[in-house]
């Protein structure tokens, strides 16, 4: 049970093509995946499935500008409940990050906050977003 790759889906990703960075804040850059790509192979339709779980993923470096233009760094924690329509992309999900490099925000709860926003618009369910101060991660404590 192998994916299309030439599914309808699948044809509009950034997955495996020539990209270009975008430094400034952007939404956009972010693509989801339906998981029903390989579920309906297996008949694993609907909300009810014979599992539980979640997608956990970290973003090691990620930063952006305070409101004084002083560059912040921070860990990140993303949670993905399995039962999301979609999965995020990997490549769209790593430009989308990067897009926050040169962008200025007024807190990590403020970051925190877009992240989960814009996360949980493509995963298709809440998104649960923790920022850490570089030194007090859990996953790297």
């Amino acid at each position: 049970m192998a994916i299309d790759q030439n599914s309808q889906e699948l044809t509009g990703l950034t997955l495996g093509k020539t990209t270009e960075y975008c430094s400034e804040y952007n939404p956009n850059l972010l693509q989801g995946v339906p998981r029903s790509l390989n579920r309906n192979d297996l008949s694993l339709t609907g909300s009810t499935l014979p599992f539980l779980g979640e997608d956990v993923w970290y973003g090691y470096e990620l930063s952006w500008l305070n409101t004084k233009g002083k560059p912040v760094v921070a860990v990140a924690e993303f949670r993905f409940a399995c039962i999301s329509p979609n999965l995020v992309e990997s490549k769209s999900f790593k430009l989308y990050l990067n897009s926050f490099n040169q962008s200025k925000f007024d807190s990590f709860a403020a970051v925190e906050q877009i992240l989960t926003k814009d996360l949980s618009a493509v995963a298709g369910v809440k998104a649960q977003v923790t920022l850490f101060a570089v030194d007090q991660c859990p996953a790297i404590n």
